[in-house]
């Protein structure tokens, strides 16, 4: 059969012969996306919505179909229709994913409605009627941002609607889930135990300031039941909790409390004798909003221990090391002097029970780091001197894979330190994630390993600057260095000795 040129026209791009055959062909595809496209549109129309995008795409196929088709040559409407068929499939993948979304929208919306309904009868089995009449006026606002949200008039606004339901289900079961009902209650019975415990404190200052305590839980509890927020530092942000979470910690919070008013022995009513009754609330919870910030508990420890490394974490760590070191200045004869002494005592050796029950930290994780500004020349030439053994006198704390240098002094020791007593503190520093970096070994953590004041560590290493590195500065100790330490920073390996 004889076959002319202008049957067989080669396409640039990629050298393929072009027919009639194969402009059909595109044409069929075409024509099939479009009536796809129209399904779409038509899909969503019956969902109340419009897609002026879709729309717009639809046109622009249709015109781009009707001049492709215009053209004189195969090769030149393959080439139009082409482009045409590519845009227009992928129109049609929008609108498939346009209608998934219309779909998903609409159970949520429906389940959001009925959610809230059910947080409407859910809270009225709080045992408060003040709270209930706040909680209902929240909810009944949920309700109008749902109803807004709920409808939809173009494409364009469902992702925006579909997060606006989403956040209105989250915030609604904050405000009257079941979780949140049964906590509050929880919260709110326990804190009524307490206030019938009072009567067996003797003590009337002591028990006047404990009912002070339950006031102020009680506050802190409502505050969160309308959404109200506790604010904890992890690392070097500072984070929120949501209302639910609060309730956590206060829950955590509250059952110490409990212990140390109805409980004459126990370690609660012993840290609370020696903190007072407002400083012991306050740091328990505190610590258990870091606790549920972080999304760890206390466990295997006690709270009261938990609470002591805490302590040690935040503003009682200078006087917890001199107590350690017996470098402490008070009056003996002073009673607060006595007793705060005996507190920081007690809470050194609550740090040391806590860490010996606390699991090994892992040994894929090692090393851990700790930055140390000099304290003495003696300590640059003997205590960390190569080959020297020394036992860390005080708790150390040591970061997982980071370090935290809040010194002055000159020189700076950044240790690495092998270890197998230290213990994964993180969750309970005062700032939880202190220390901490993106993990890169297996069980690293997120922040502070604390070693107990008995660890014995040899150094295996020390890198001390060359005196090129050092220039007209010396290695020599100085408390507040004018021009800083510059490269005056000594690298030592550590390993525990058993």
């Amino acid at each position: 059969m004889a076959v002319t040129l202008a049957e067989f026209v080669k396409v640039m791009s990629g050298g393929a012969v072009v027919s009639d055959k194969l402009v059909d062909e595109s044409h069929a595809k075409i024509d099939a996306a479009i009536k796809q496209l129209k399904g779409s549109i038509e899909s969503l129309g019956q969902a109340g919505m419009k897609s002026a995008e879709l729309e717009t795409q639809l046109t622009e196929a249709k015109s781009g179909l009707e001049a492709g088709l215009a053209e004189s040559t195969a090769a030149a409407r393959y080439q139009k229709l082409e482009a045409v068929q590519k845009d227009v499939e992928s129109a049609v993948s929008t609108g498939i994913e346009w209608c998934a979304l219309a779909k998903e929208h609409k159970m949520w919306a429906s389940e959001t409605k009925k959610r809230i309904a059910g947080h409407l009868e859910n809270i009225k089995k709080l045992g408060n009627a003040d709270l209930q009449k706040k909680l209902v006026a929240n909810l009944d606002e949920m309700k109008t941002r749902c109803e807004v949200a709920s409808s939809v008039a173009d494409t364009s606004e469902l992702e925006k609607k579909m997060a606006e339901l989403r956040k209105i289900r989250s915030d609604s079961a904050q405000r009257g889930g079941k979780s949140f009902v049964e906590k509050f209650n929880g919260i709110t019975k326990s804190v009524a135990e307490c206030e019938a415990g009072l009567r067996g404190i003797k003590d009337e200052a002591l028990r006047k300031s404990a009912r002070e305590v339950l006031d102020e839980l009680k506050a802190d509890l409502e505050k969160a039941a309308v959404g109200g927020r506790g604010s904890v530092r992890v690392g070097l942000e500072t984070t929120t909790l949501a209302p639910l979470e609060e309730l956590r910690a206060l829950s955590k919070a509250t059952s110490a409390i409990k212990s140390a008013i109805s409980e004459p022995g126990s370690l609660d009513r012993e840290l609370m004798e020696l903190d007072g009754p407002k400083l012991f609330a306050e740091g328990m919870k505190t610590m258990n909003r870091h606790v549920v910030a972080f999304g760890a508990n206390h466990k295997p420890i006690s709270a009261g221990e938990a609470l002591a490394i805490h302590r040690y974490m935040g503003a009682d760590y200078t006087d917890m090391n001199r107590v350690s070191l017996g470098i402490l200045a008070i009056d003996e004869k002073s009673p607060d002097d006595v007793k705060k002494k005996k507190r920081l005592e007690r809470l050194n050796k609550l740090c040391a029970e806590a860490l010996d029950k606390l699991p090994a930290y892992p040994k894929t994780a090692w090393p851990t780091l700790r930055a140390e500004r000099a304290w003495s020349q003696a300590m640059i030439n003997d205590r960390y001197a190569k080959g020297k053994n020394f036992v860390t006198g005080v708790l150390w704390s040591t970061g997982a894979g980071a370090i935290v240098d809040l010194g002055r002094a000159k020189p700076r020791f950044i240790h690495s330190i092998y270890g197998f007593s230290g213990k994964d503190v993180a969750a309970l520093a005062a700032i939880p994630g202190e220390g901490a970096a993106k993990p890169t070994k297996p069980g690293q953590g997120k922040g502070e390993v604390l070693f107990p004041a008995t660890a014995k560590f040899r150094v295996n290493e020390r890198l001390d600057p060359t005196p090129e590195q050092l220039g007209e500065q010396t290695l020599g100790f100085e408390q507040d260095p004018e021009n800083g330490i510059g490269k005056a920073t000594i690298n030592t390996t550590l390993k525990e000795l058993k």
